[in-house]
């Protein structure tokens, strides 16, 4: 059955109800108020007789009744009858007639009312179909005795017919109305149907892989917020296809590329006759790059195919937030080295996370390199800590300060998120503090080496070093001549970056360190860009909330790509990567997407071109009992579902 039909049946069903409801009530009111005025006028009548006739039914006279009723003419009024106290009829005014019931003894509940000295009246339905009215009261003689009964029977089928023409009339009325609700059932089904009708055209044209489908939404009721929601639906399907495409075509080429790379070398092996051994190793040393850059795409594309399974769990363990951050910066220190890169590490507060530890080892590794391969040569900041809530407006706030302010370490920065301890943040419990913590405020780590502590190689740890080439006056170990030297900040002793001319950071890497030429105009610098990323509900109920940040001096990223930069296989600029791998696969940013949405938690990114760019990690801080064996315990909890509670 169509909606149309629905609605009319629906409206009608209402309206017949209704009307029958109407017609019932309204009758039994008319008849109601109609029998009551009958039955007061016939009681006071009925009264009026019991005390004309008092004294011959009081004496049992029965000839001087007959002759007392049969001159009161009672052929309007309707029927007279006497009872004794008995309720044996002493006179009738049909007497003499087939319908006379003198001698009989009647015991109808109005007589028997009247008897006990209570008036009463009542309808009957006759046989012959007619209605009747008995209205009896009581005769009282002597010590006002009831010694005997008068009833007065009244012919009352005219109210009747007179409610049963109202009731007829009220029902050619209601059919009239029925009618012109069925009308307006009729149009207002069509009017409703014929958007849903598009609706179903459309989403089967959707069924069939027309994404570009679209229907009107005129108006602000409820069709238009469904025509509203379908067309967003439809444009989430469409960017969903495209991004299905676009994955497969990405996919395909960046698996073909190496395939093709293999496959050149190796004919070139089989089909040079003259190849030396010496070709032969440079042949295979470019063909084990090949097969590690295969290798690395294949364990990206099974990572994310791993995240996207909804049954995918996190096993989350206790670990302070700085040995999570120092870990990974120590297993980076060979390329960070190699590149050119040192690490700053700045805690502000030291949490207690429970994380699933590999997969948010993942997500750092991913930042940080992507911080070595598009920053440019020089620091490569990672700042940590924890703060009381989240906002996301005051999150960008406070990553495009850190963003444009410089390097100078400052804790208490404008916009920087209160640190634990400061006003209505509790620390940490068992949280390190003081500038020789790990992840201190000021940390320098260059190599993974703690500040003051041993080298890889067992000699003096790089903060140590770089106090010391500070003292001398010269440049730490592992720093460029574009560095500064090592300096006293409000963090301790730290290595950054020499600024360039306009002091936005690296030379070279930011804007230009000389002037333009005369008569140009130099172009002013873009605006910081923020974007947040992923479903921030359950990081703005939590709390506590803990962070990473990721900052480096690099070109910095245009605002236009901000958008597109989580997406899979999505590469700001191919050529700006450095050492070996030249761009990647695209897919580093979107497997730290995955993992923070598995902590319930999100990503940011502040970049401004010609300043560099910062990257935010921020998820729930769980509560852990740091006692009690909790350290060692093991939870797990389905991926999405909220953090699991220590």
């Amino acid at each position: 059955m169509s909606l149309r039909w629905k609605i009319i049946l629906a409206l009608l069903a209402v309206t017949l109800t209704s009307l029958a409801v109407t017609v019932r009530v309204a009758s039994d009111t008319a008849r109601g108020v109609l029998l009551r005025d009958r039955q007061s006028r016939a009681l006071a009548t009925a009264a009026f007789f019991a005390g004309s006739l008092a004294d011959p039914v009081a004496r049992g006279d029965r000839e001087r009744l007959a002759n007392q009723m049969a001159a009161l003419r009672l052929q309007e009024l309707g029927r007279l009858l006497a009872l004794d106290e008995a309720g044996f009829v002493l006179a009738d005014t049909a007497a003499g007639t087939d319908a006379s019931l003198v001698g009989h003894r009647l015991q109808h509940v109005e007589i028997v009312s009247a008897l006990e000295g209570v008036p009463r009246a009542g309808v009957r339905r006759l046989p012959d179909g007619r209605y009747a009215m008995y209205a009896a009261a009581p005769v009282r003689g002597a010590g006002d005795r009831v010694v005997g009964a008068v009833v007065l029977s009244t012919d009352v089928t005219d109210v009747f017919a007179a409610v049963d023409q109202i009731r007829r009339r009220m029902v050619r009325l209601g059919a009239l109305i029925a009618l012109g609700a069925g009308t307006v059932a009729y149009l207002f089904g069509a009017y409703l149907a014929a958007p849903l009708r598009e609706l179903a055209r459309a989403a089967g044209r959707i069924a069939r892989g027309r994404f570009d489908e679209r229907v009107p939404a005129r108006g602000g009721d409820e069709l238009a917020q469904l025509a509203r929601a379908f067309n967003d639906m439809a444009a989430h399907l469409a960017r969903i296809d495209e991004s299905r495409r676009d994955f497969i075509a990405s996919a395909s080429h960046e698996l073909r590329t190496p395939v093709a790379a293999l496959k050149t070398l190796t004919d070139a092996l089989i089909h040079d006759p003259d190849a030396t051994l010496e070709d032969y190793r440079e042949f295979l040393r470019d063909i084990d790059d090949q097969v590690d850059r295969l290798a690395r795409l294949t364990a990206s594309l099974l990572t994310l195919a791993r995240l996207d399974r909804e049954k995918e769990t996190v096993d989350l363990r206790p670990v302070p937030l700085a040995e999570l951050v120092t870990t990974v910066v120590g297993w980076l220190e060979p390329e960070a080295r190699r590149l050119g890169n040192r690490f700053l590490v700045e805690g502000r507060g030291n949490p207690q996370v429970l994380v699933d530890r590999t997969k948010m080892e993942r997500a750092l590794t991913n930042l940080l390199e992507n911080a070595m391969k598009y920053g440019g040569p020089g620091v490569v900041r990672v700042i940590f800590g924890e703060q009381a809530g989240f906002d996301a407006e005051a999150a960008g706030r406070a990553l495009v300060a850190e963003l444009v302010r410089g390097d100078e370490p400052a804790a208490g920065a404008p916009g920087a998120p209160a640190a634990p301890g400061a006003q209505g943040v509790p620390a940490a419990p068992g949280a390190p503090e003081g500038p020789g913590a790990p992840g201190g405020p000021g940390r320098d780590v260059t190599a993974g080496a703690g500040e003051g502590g041993p080298g890889p190689d067992g000699g003096p740890g790089a903060g140590a070093a770089a106090e010391a080439a500070a003292a001398a006056g010269g440049p730490a170990p592992g720093q460029t001549a574009e560095e500064s030297p090592v300096r006293e900040g409000p963090g301790g002793p730290r290595t950054e970056p020499r600024s360039g001319a306009e002091g936005t950071g690296p030379a070279g890497a930011g804007l230009p360190a000389e002037p333009p030429p005369d008569g140009e105009l130099a172009e002013p610098p873009a605006e910081p860009a923020y974007r947040l990323v992923g479903d921030d509900d359950a990081v703005r109920r939590s709390p506590r909330v803990a962070w990473v940040w990721v900052l480096d001096r690099g070109p910095g990223i245009p605002a236009a790509e901000l958008p597109h930069l989580f997406e899979r296989f999505y590469r700001v600029d191919r050529v700006r990567a450095r050492g070996g791998d030249v761009a990647g696969a695209g897919l580093g940013l979107s497997i730290v997407r995955e993992i923070l949405r598995l902590h319930d938690g999100v990503v940011a990114v502040a970049s401004q071109v010609g300043k560099g760019s910062i990257f935010a990690l921020y998820w729930p801080v769980t509560e852990w009992p740091l006692s009690g064996g909790g350290a060692a315990a093991e939870a797990q909890r389905p991926a999405g579902g909220g953090a699991a509670a220590g």
